[in-house]
């Protein structure tokens, strides 16, 4: 079989060639790193040395060159230092192909790239594997891990960040768990496996989200990366970015294999910033991009609802009179006494300049909306008209109820804004009130 170009110039093809085609053990060797480890050949191998001392056994008991091709050949780049690269080997011998599986990691470092990882194996025939079906379940264990965990959790330990493997269940129930991530969250060995279900390690506002990405692609082997916050042993929590696959061991198990990024720096300086973007600097409310967002979110809840728009009477007096600091000082007292006399799921915001906008949603009735309007002109007259006596300050009150608050935000802005001209044109410091249906 003609290979792929892009096959024949990979380390993975030059490693196998100068081997089996070339039987130049020394060669073969360059490829490797000092600490390689090897999986599924007669020995097992866990430094450079043995492996070169097992290869000169080989070439001894058959010097002759091996003809080789690879099929099914994959690439998987876990990060900027490791590569896994995967691939069948046929070995074609005297009348017939060896089918042989495998996988190797290489690991960059200053000029190349060597090999720390290889993992080799020889499917087995209908006999073998009817033979192996048939043995008792304790036999099994008496062998200890398979060849094929070995392997995972050896690459998860190669991994200079986090590694998670976890069960494909809705527990997430833990598989294996790399000695990086161990150390980052704190917790030992014995703690994991006491409380193997990684769920219950998940931010409870996180759990529903996690979910819905992991099982999204129903059990098929595709990528998916996702943001999420993990509890440590101390009760905080860590921001986190998983970048996993769901994969399938050979005896059908499906597990989710990850490798595990702290990204906290990164999202709360995110966070930080769509704060700064949805908030007012100068009074700490909602600013007017982010209130048309919120209020426009509303208009899908069949629910009655309210907005105001208000506008300080007179607020130019005080900064000229008494400079923009206490002019500032002025939006900040109406900023607060807004935010303190109205409930948490309210929307407050400032318009712009000495203009407030706030959205009511759920109101039980225009009475109380009305005598809440009344209670703030009356707080805010009785705080600052007085410090200030001589600028005569004010607010004025545009309000609109709506039983079914599904009325576009541009049709209720233009009519509240309606409602305060209202007032301003008859004598200011009132309340007009417009009834929308």
């Amino acid at each position: 079989m003609e290979m792929k170009p892009y096959e024949i110039n990979t380390p993975f093809y030059k490693f196998l060639t100068s081997f089996l085609i070339e039987r130049n053990v020394e060669k073969t060797i360059s490829f490797l790193d000092k600490n390689v480890q090897c999986i599924g050949i007669e020995q097992e191998i866990n430094d450079r040395e043995t492996f070169h001392q097992f290869l000169k056994k080989e070439v001894i008991k058959c010097p002759n060159l091996i003809p080789f091709y690879i099929q099914n050949y994959k690439e998987n780049r876990l990060n900027d230092q490791i590569t896994c690269c995967f691939g069948e080997i046929m070995i074609e011998k005297k009348e017939s192909l060896q089918k042989v599986q495998m996988t190797i990691i290489f690991q960059k470092e200053q000029r190349s790239s060597k090999i720390v990882h290889i993992h080799y194996v020889v499917p087995m025939t209908e006999d073998e594997e009817h033979f192996v079906e048939s043995k008792k379940e304790h036999e099994k264990e008496e062998h200890g891990r398979t060849y094929e965990r070995k392997f995972l959790e050896q690459l998860l330990e190669m991994i200079p960040v986090g590694g998670l493997v976890t069960y494909r269940d809705q527990d997430f129930s833990l598989y294996y768990m790399n000695q990086e991530l161990i150390k980052e969250l704190g917790y030992t060995h014995e703690e994991l496996i006491k409380d193997p279900k990684m769920i219950h390690y998940i931010h409870n506002d996180d759990v529903k989200r996690v979910q819905q990405t992991m099982f999204s692609s129903d059990g098929n082997e595709e990528n998916y990366v996702l943001d999420y916050r993990l509890k440590k042993k101390d009760g905080s929590y860590v921001w986190i970015c998983e970048k996993g696959k769901q994969i399938q061991t050979e005896d059908g198990v499906q597990l989710f294999f990850s490798v595990i990024l702290d990204v906290s720096k990164t999202v709360e300086l995110k966070l930080k910033f769509e704060a700064e973007a949805s908030v007012d600097s100068l009074t700490g409310i909602y600013n007017r991009r982010k209130a048309m967002e919120l209020i426009k979110e509303q208009e899908i809840e069949k629910v009655p609802a309210a907005l105001l728009m208000i506008d300080i009477d007179n607020f130019k007096k005080v900064n000229d009179t008494y400079g923009h600091q206490h002019g500032d000082e002025v939006l900040r007292g109406l900023a607060n006494i807004l935010k303190k006399h109205t409930r948490k799921g309210d929307i407050v915001s400032r318009f712009g300049g000495d203009e407030f906008l706030v959205y009511l949603s759920d109101v039980t009735s225009q009475r109380v909306i009305y005598k809440r309007v009344e209670q703030l002109k009356q707080i805010f007259s009785e705080t600052y008209a007085k410090r200030y006596p001589d600028c005569e300050l004010g607010i004025s009150i545009g309000m609109i109820y709506m039983e079914d608050n599904q009325i576009p935000f541009h049709v209720l802005y233009t009519e509240v804004d309606k409602a305060l001209y209202h007032v301003k044109n008859n004598g200011k410091s009132g309340v007009h009130f417009i009834q929308y249906s």
